[in-house]
């Protein structure tokens, strides 16, 4: 068999697998394909956080496990000088400005609290002196105007013109919301409706602890104002001269008592009997 004939065979074997493969990839080929993207993507990935210093790689596995604000604020903190502590004050900022948006609601003076940190850590991440991807640099700046927003007395140019400087990135992805909030934000309605939510200082409610049945206390309301509950409180003490012994005397009737009339008809009896002549 010279090499011609080897190559033919070969060529009909790779033709014949081929035509037996086809339908095979028709029905997993898309499958296939997302789990190689997927691979490559992580292979991207570790060879990245490999090439970082041996500092940046913590950072980004102590990211990688963050949840809550204290956890990101953590990262931020020890790996300020990385870009992973960059994103984790990016999320530390996020998460504030969605708690404090809610608090404004039920209490102001922690929902501004909330605000102003989540403010401080947008601002923190536009003036690192790091190259910031535009990707961070863009959530900094929503972020920032969004609380520009909400903490707005009625003018709303601060907020307006951190919006158009994210419309400075060609093909942002959130170039629709801004432009929606943009719209919104120069009409006199919103100026009117944050003018008036600033003035609103709601507070949460005053939530006191049920009492066992003592008595009120000064300053203090009983148990007895409590709606729904019964009166448990102790009754007065009686004023004025009062025996020692607070308990009800009982009278008893005398024995010896009789009705009125057997009192009148005794002594008439008995002068019957004087008045009688004895026997001769």
């Amino acid at each position: 068999m010279n090499s011609q004939h080897r190559h033919e065979l070969q060529r009909n074997d790779l033709g014949e697998l081929t035509l037996r493969a086809k339908p095979w990839f028709e029905q997993h080929g898309m499958q296939l394909l997302a789990g190689v993207v997927v691979l490559l993507i992580a292979v991207a990935i570790g060879l990245y956080v490999m090439s970082q210093p041996k500092a940046d790689a913590a950072g980004w596995g102590r990211l990688s496990t963050a949840q809550s604000v204290d956890d990101f604020g953590a990262v931020a903190d020890k790996y300020p000088d990385s870009l992973a502590g960059v994103w984790a004050r990016v999320r530390m900022g996020e998460l504030n400005l969605e708690d404090g948006t809610l608090a404004l609601f039920t209490d102001r003076e922690l929902g501004l609290k909330d605000l102003k940190k989540a403010q401080e850590d947008f601002e923190a991440v536009l003036d690192s002196k790091l190259s910031v991807p535009d990707a961070i640099k863009q959530r900094a700046l929503l972020g920032l105007a969004r609380c520009q927003e909400a903490t707005s007395d009625g003018d709303t140019s601060a907020a307006l013109a951190t919006y158009r400087k994210i419309l400075d990135y060609q093909g942002s992805i959130y170039e629709p919301y801004v432009k929606q909030r943009i719209k919104d934000l120069e009409t006199g309605g919103a100026k009117e409706f944050y003018a008036w939510f600033h003035s609103q200082k709601p507070k949460p409610p005053d939530f006191r602890k049920p009492k066992d049945g003592t008595p009120d206390l000064p300053g203090l309301p009983g148990a007895s104002s409590l709606p729904g509950l019964p009166d448990v409180s102790l009754p007065p003490k009686p004023t004025g001269s009062a025996p020692a012994n607070d308990e009800p005397k009982s009278e008893t009737p005398k024995e010896d008592a009789q009705p009125d009339a057997a009192k009148t008809d005794a002594p008439a009896e008995k002068k019957a009997d004087e008045e009688k002549p004895a026997n001769p």
